[in-house]
């Protein structure tokens, strides 16, 4: 099924991990994806790889969200070489250092705002700019089961994805009558190289985690990009200015 034949899809952080899986999967869909991500090998390579799985059109883009000037470019060569843009997936994300609170630092503090809430931000403001133009636009934001549930170690990364639920609550009002719909995911602990640097090789803290879980697994980064993929279709047009939980029942656990 083509759901989104000949779409013009943005998907932010796309080097790899979810994000990469998110843009390979609109390809199989049929849709025309922009590949952003501040690493310019990964990005491009990734491209490269979808070109050759039958999206002729895909390009990649390299952009750091957290820096204006980039996003400013990133937004100029959309419009340069698409006019237009009918879908934005904003996954860049980072998740800091993980350590007690009172040892986090400033420079962290910058480094996790700047790159997820900022960045998210300023993706947004540009989207909407487009997608009001145009009339009609869809835009999912990545937060995090962690904005929810709280997650020891990670209290900037925490905030930040709360920042998201809440800049996606307030655009989703604000552009709802435009023809965009605004929402976000909250993916659980996902199978990539975030959750492995957060468990630090600690198989017994990883199990016990596990046990916890209703499904006795953590979530798999295909499952999160096809749940991206619904939010973004028209099979999700009444979700707006809400997140999914896409954790396999962490957060239901949790509170």
């Amino acid at each position: 099924m083509q759901r989104f034949e000949n779409k013009i899809v943005l998907v932010t952080g796309a080097g790899e991990g979810i994000g990469q899986l998110t843009a390979a999967e609109f390809v199989k869909e049929g849709a025309i994806v922009i590949v952003s991500d501040r690493n310019e090998g990964t990005g491009a390579a990734t491209a490269a790889r979808l070109r050759g799985q039958g999206s002729p059109g895909t390009i990649f883009i390299k952009a750091d969200v957290s820096r204006e000037a980039d996003i400013t470019a990133l937004f100029g060569q959309i419009q340069q070489h698409f006019g237009r843009l009918d879908i934005a997936i904003n996954n860049a994300g980072v998740e800091g250092e993980v350590r007690p609170i009172e040892e986090q630092t400033n420079a962290n503090f910058e480094h996790v705002m700047g790159v997820n809430v900022l960045g998210t931000f300023l993706s947004m403001r540009e989207e909407v700019k487009m997608m009001k133009a145009q009339g009609a636009g869809i835009i999912v934001n990545f937060a995090s089961i962690a904005a929810h549930a709280g997650f020891a170690g990670l209290t900037l990364y925490t905030a930040s994805k709360a920042a998201i639920l809440a800049m996606t609550k307030s655009a989703a009002l604000e552009v709802a009558r435009s023809g965009i719909r605004i929402c976000s995911i909250s993916p659980g602990l996902v199978d990539t190289q975030m959750a492995e640097r957060f468990f630090g090789g600690d198989e017994a803290g990883r199990r016990s985690m596990l046990d916890g879980l209703p499904l006795g697994r953590i979530c798999t980064p295909l499952e999160i990009a096809r749940t991206t993929l619904f939010l973004a279709s028209d099979d999700a047009s009444l979700i707006v200015g809400q997140t999914v939980n896409a954790d396999g029942g962490w957060a239901y656990v949790k509170s």
